[in-house]
């Protein structure tokens, strides 16, 4: 399970989509981030899936993705694990 945190504040929990697959695929991460995708490795096994292109859009900081990463974060990220990942 990864958590998306949006900008606003909020966050919620995503479920890989049953598919018969364990792992999130390019698509799936474009859709909750809006665009290309970009990953920053984090400690823990964790990496946070971010847009590529949030600066250049001028997207919303993200204060609480931002926190986490200790550098700015713009728009809508997901929080997964390494092994969640394809």
């Amino acid at each position: 399970m990864a958590t998306i945190l949006r900008t606003d504040g909020n966050h919620e929990y995503y479920v890989v989509p049953d598919n018969g697959e364990s792992t999130y695929h390019l698509a799936q991460l474009q859709s909750v981030v809006n665009g290309f995708i970009e990953l920053i490795y984090l400690l823990n096994n964790q990496i946070m899936v971010v847009n590529e292109e949030g600066s250049i859009h001028r997207l919303p900081v993200n204060r609480a993705a931002s926190k986490i990463a200790s550098q700015m974060i713009v728009g809508n990220v997901i929080l997964i694990k390494g092994d969640e990942i394809e």
